[in-house]
């Protein structure tokens, strides 16, 4: 069914934000905006692995629609995408308003038709999202918790997917390629790990991880999730859909999974990079954005 390891591919690309705007921008962020229109205008200068471009024409093949989630939201959704009541304890909370930060875009895009019925012929209904991502990670230990592997902010693009019931498999396979090609634009070697029963998150059904080789720690680093939850998420969320107007409603599956979190790719790239004599060899297709070839 799948090709579990795959090798370094130097021919293949992958558009990234450049160098100098990550030194200018990435520090600016705050968590309020005074309106949507400056929101949308300063998170556009923040940086990323992936550009737009990049995400929608080349990796969307099926045109995902790209989306502006809130970073802040409400307790029911945050119920809704399965987060809580399990991972209470890893999340940000603002008790005043009982207002949550999100810990990926996964629970904001799966709150987009909460408690609505999707049209008749509108499935798949592909989203992508660019977001930060807030974590307490109170549920991880050892060394990985220091240094940039494991942040408690940190930014990622999103892939989430409503569909029929009929067709998810179909649609899992699809968005662990779209990771995977990233990888491989990357010039990363990756494996594909499919997790066990006890290692799934609380709303999956089913879990693939995505990891690339990271040559200075020796390690394999997890740079992806991509998981089907089935008819999970849309029951606690009452989303539904109708294959004609005169049918009876059911609940469509939902599909998220990451292309890709920064930190642990920006250690894969600058390990892998690195040469004898100390310097980073940038991959060739950085060298236009970076504006060099080495550091």
């Amino acid at each position: 069914m799948f090709n579990y390891y795959r090798l370094n591919n130097s021919e293949q690309a992958v558009e990234v934000a450049d160098n100098k705007e990550v030194k200018e921008n990435i520090y600016k962020l705050n968590l309020y905006y005074e309106s949507m229109e400056k929101f949308r205008q300063e998170r556009n200068r923040i940086p990323s692995i992936l550009e737009w471009k990049t995400i929608h024409e080349e990796i969307a093949l099926e045109k995902m629609a790209k989306a502006y989630p809130d970073l802040i939201i409400k307790q029911e959704t945050m119920i809704g995408s399965g987060n809580l009541p399990k991972f209470k304890d890893n999340l940000y909370r603002d008790d005043e308003t009982d207002l949550w930060l999100i810990p990926t875009a996964e629970v904001s895009l799966n709150g987009l038709h909460q408690g609505k019925i999707i049209t008749p012929a509108s499935l798949p209904k592909s989203y992508v999202a660019r977001t930060p991502s807030f974590r307490k990670e109170h549920t991880s230990a050892g060394r990985d918790i220091r240094g940039i592997k494991r942040v408690h902010q940190f930014y990622k693009v999103e892939m989430f997917k409503y569909v029929h019931p009929d067709d998810s498999e179909e649609h899992l396979e699809s968005m662990i390629d779209n990771a995977r090609t990233l990888c491989d634009r990357l010039e990363l070697s990756s494996k594909l790990i499919q997790l066990s029963t006890g290692d799934i998150g609380f709303q999956s059904a089913i879990t693939f991880d995505i990891e690339v080789w990271a040559a200075g720690s020796k390690e394999w680093l997890e740079v992806s999730s991509i998981s089907n939850c089935y008819d999970f998420q849309s029951r606690r969320n009452n989303t539904r859909y109708k294959e004609t107007q005169a049918s009876s409603t059911i609940f469509p599956h939902t599909l998220n999974g990451s292309g890709l979190a920064l930190p642990r790719i920006w250690v894969a790239i600058i390990e892998n990079g690195q040469q004898e004599d100390g310097s980073i060899k940038i991959p060739e297709v950085l060298i236009p954005y970076t504006g060099f070839e080495s550091i």
